[in-house]
């Protein structure tokens, strides 16, 4: 068992999930300790209880449950608050994350201390169990941002902007990059995907190593469809929300980049601009495709064709 990584997985009302990405953890020669961060509905705890007392006989793990009604990133938050080992992951339910990818992002956080988080390259699949076919793909388009000054690597990872949730952060940056989402009462539905992956790049660099580092399965569906920031406008209360999420975040950029009074909120208005702008842009893979065929030749031989195999067979039987 490895003790300086804890892998977070947010379940809600859906055992069947849980069931096989606990199956391909316990199957990993890596383990890792685990949380289960469970908000499902009450007729779903015996089961799901059932389910991780099975998977216990191989891994370590703790059942933390949840309110239902909890917001999804207010749960994540919650959980970040109680890890006690160095680093940190979110590994969805319907998500497999490499054992061994993660062991690799551990070795390089612990070598390199100005980073605050690493991941690699992401894979999307299309199961179809009753035509027996599984398609996969890369997804995503992470950079590293190795820039010094946490003004530029702010700036540039908005401008190339993709979600940071499901890389190995350092703990201490994580529990300071969630809890500021519910510390200041943002409003998670508009920006709780934003908040962490704002301020870690401000906490550190980001490393995104040629290795695969997890599988996503694209027919997994969310509990929520959530309004869209135009809903939001029309509802009369979006203006509101985003002056409370601005205003939490500048104490960040006085910290970590020393940043302050009309220069830190000029610097907030722009780059929230920018994501702004890109959340109705296409999104490119490009990214993600070179980074692909960097590891291509590894990712369908030996150890990493070896995981996507292991989770072919998990989600076909």
């Amino acid at each position: 068992m490895n003790q300086r990584a804890r892998l977070i997985i947010p379940t809600y009302n859906r055992p069947a999930m849980l069931r096989r990405a606990l199956s391909y953890y316990a199957e990993s020669s890596e383990k890792f300790p685990l949380t289960i961060a469970d908000s499902s509905e009450p007729h779903f705890e015996e089961e799901i209880a059932k389910i991780i007392g099975m998977a216990s006989r191989e891994l370590a793990i703790i059942h933390d449950r949840y309110p239902s009604s909890l917001n999804p990133h207010y749960k994540f938050a919650a959980a970040m608050a109680k890890v006690v080992e160095p680093y940190v992951i979110l590994a969805a339910d319907d998500d497999f994350v490499v054992p061994h990818s993660i062991k690799r992002g551990i070795l390089y956080l612990d070598a390199n201390p100005d980073y605050a988080m690493v991941h690699g390259a992401y894979v999307s699949f299309h199961a179809d169990r009753s035509a027996h076919t599984f398609r996969w793909q890369p997804i995503y388009g992470h950079q590293t941002r190795a820039e010094i000054d946490a003004v530029a690597r702010m700036k540039n990872h908005i401008a190339h902007y993709y979600p940071t949730h499901f890389g190995l952060s350092r703990s201490a940056a994580a529990k300071e990059a969630y809890g500021a989402l519910h510390t200041n009462k943002i409003d998670p539905v508009l920006w709780g995907e934003l908040i962490p992956s704002f301020l870690l790049p401000l906490m550190g660099k980001q490393r995104v190593l040629p290795i695969l580092w997890s599988i996503r399965d694209a027919h997994s569906s969310g509990r929520d469809t959530w309004p869209t920031l135009d809903e939001f406008k029309r509802q009369g209360r979006y203006k509101s929300e985003y002056e409370r999420m601005r205003n939490a975040a500048l104490p960040y950029l006085t910290k970590y980049a020393s940043l302050r009074g009309n220069a830190a909120e000029r610097f907030m208005d722009e780059t929230l601009a920018i994501y702004i702008a890109r959340l109705g842009a296409p999104k490119t893979r490009s990214i993600g495709k070179r980074i692909y065929e960097r590891i291509r030749k590894t990712m369908t031989r030996g150890r990493f064709g070896d995981e996507i195999e292991r989770v072919r067979a998990l989600v076909l039987k």
